[in-house]
């Protein structure tokens, strides 16, 4: 889940029901909204689309077609995380060499750690 919005409407029924649409906001359509949950989630990976949205949300009753609504708005921040590979971090010291004799034979392997 990512951020759940919520109206309360005091009518009983179907009148009571609130129902939730994304107004403005969402022009890239990286966010969807689930019109009976209000659970408002990625739509799209957001990798390297870091930045601030700022999302308009309607709240309208009689299951989303009643007269009566409310509106609200949701600001998000994304900021990019894990966006570096790993990197082998070498000996101090260049051209660094390890000797790894074998259990069977007189012959030396030999690994060069270079940079």
């Amino acid at each position: 889940m990512f951020f759940k919005v919520r109206a309360a409407d005091q009518d009983e029924g179907t009148n009571g029901e609130v129902w939730y649409t994304i107004i403005n906001g969402n022009e890239n359509e990286s966010f969807s909204l689930n019109r009976e949950t209000g659970i408002l989630y990625p739509a799209a990976a957001l990798l390297g689309r870091a930045g601030s949205y700022r999302i308009e949300v309607e709240a309208r009753d009689g299951a989303g077609s009643g007269p009566h609504s409310d509106r609200c708005y949701v600001d998000i921040r994304v900021t990019p995380v894990n966006q570096h590979k790993p990197q082998f971090v070498m000996p101090e010291l260049t051209n660094a060499t390890v000797e790894v004799p074998e259990v069977r034979t007189e012959e030396k392997i030999f690994f060069v750690c270079q940079e």
